[in-house]
């Protein structure tokens, strides 16, 4: 995920796969800043002391992290943009003749790859973890997704697999039980009133004053029992029609103005679900990356069905929320989910 997610920020491709070990120590320098996250949103001038201090001095594994990216960022406003041989969201933002040059500046460019580069990797990187676990400890789910899997002819791409209603949603409740960001993300209008209109008493308005800072809880969101009965329970027919009514299958994704009709003949329950699911927040701030983790999701899960993988020392714990560091942490010291290739599935 981290090298895809590389080429569309940077348009290069480090190519971790080559190198399992580098690899791993790049998800442990995100997991080592994402560690950090409460310290520095609370003292952010903390950040900006480390940065004056000489390599290897403290927190070494943030500041290597903020200064690969701070590599890449120079790369891309080194170049002209006719010597530009892969576009990527940085050369974009670089060329944009609406941008002021305060939002073009290096360091304003880091800090939105180093958010990109966590939000791009970690986050699809749970969901993916903890689908992989229900799917191995519960070998029933595991067979659905094979039957529809092979129903369908065995499909392979992105587009084809994300349109398989199991499959969406499997990749639904992962993001359901992962959250997104567990921390709160306030936004601020600063100069309209937000009014707010009670959806069970359209008489009842809230009326919230410009520079307000308003957020919502993911995590309350995502276990809130009137909408996700059992809610720390991985249940992927609860986004299905056969359990509520017709046209239930959700795609893995947020309710777009599209989806908005399809919706008029879904159930209730499928409904509300769909609408309460912020794992990627709403609106025109939502995150620009929801539907490459869908496609990376719907391949990856696809791909490790045709293999016949049992789980090594790893229980719900390595998956389930223990933690709270701006995004889900299992238990301190898990060593992931980990497992056994016994060879292809069906050979």
């Amino acid at each position: 995920m981290k090298s895809i997610v590389n080429q569309y920020c940077f348009g290069n491709d480090p190519n971790l796969l080559s190198d399992m070990h580098l690899a791993n120590i790049r998800r442990n320098n995100v997991a080592s800043v994402l560690g950090q996250v409460k310290i520095m949103f609370h003292f952010g001038w903390i950040r900006t002391l480390m940065r004056l201090l000489p390599p290897g001095t403290i927190a070494r594994d943030m500041m290597m992290f903020r200064r690969r990216v701070r590599a890449a960022v120079d790369r891309v406003l080194a170049y002209e943009p006719s010597s530009d041989k892969t576009p990527s969201i940085f050369t974009h933002l670089r060329g944009d003749a609406e941008l002021p040059a305060a939002e073009k500046s290096a360091q304003r460019l880091e800090d939105e790859g180093v958010l990109m580069t966590m939000a791009g990797t970690y986050s699809p990187m749970l969901s993916l973890v903890a689908a992989q676990y229900h799917l191995l400890a519960r070998p029933e789910l595991m067979t659905k997704l094979r039957t529809e899997l092979a129903a369908h002819g065995s499909p392979t791409t992105a587009a084809q697999l994300e349109r398989l209603p199991y499959l969406s949603a499997i990749t639904q409740e992962a993001h359901r039980l992962t959250f997104g960001m567990t921390g709160r993300n306030p936004r601020v209008c600063p100069d309209e009133t937000i009014v707010y209109a009670h959806n069970r008493d359209p008489g009842q308005t809230y009326a919230f004053p410009p520079g307000t800072s308003l957020s919502v809880s993911t995590l309350v969101t995502h276990t809130d029992e009137s909408l996700f009965p059992s809610p720390w329970h991985f249940d992927p027919d609860r986004w299905l029609a056969t359990n509520d009514g017709p046209n239930g299958a959700a795609p893995a994704d947020q309710v777009t103005h599209e989806e908005q009709g399809e919706e008029q003949d879904a159930s209730p329950p499928i409904v509300s679900r769909r609408r309460s699911m912020i794992s990627f927040m709403r609106g025109p701030r939502t995150c620009i990356g929801r539907h490459l983790a869908n496609a990376e999701m719907a391949v990856l899960l696809a791909t490790m069905a045709r293999w016949n993988l049992e789980l090594f020392e790893t229980d719900e714990e390595d998956v389930r929320f223990k933690h709270d560091y701006h995004v889900m942490c299992p238990k301190l010291g898990s060593q992931g989910v980990r497992v056994k290739v016994r060879g292809k599935w069906g050979e």
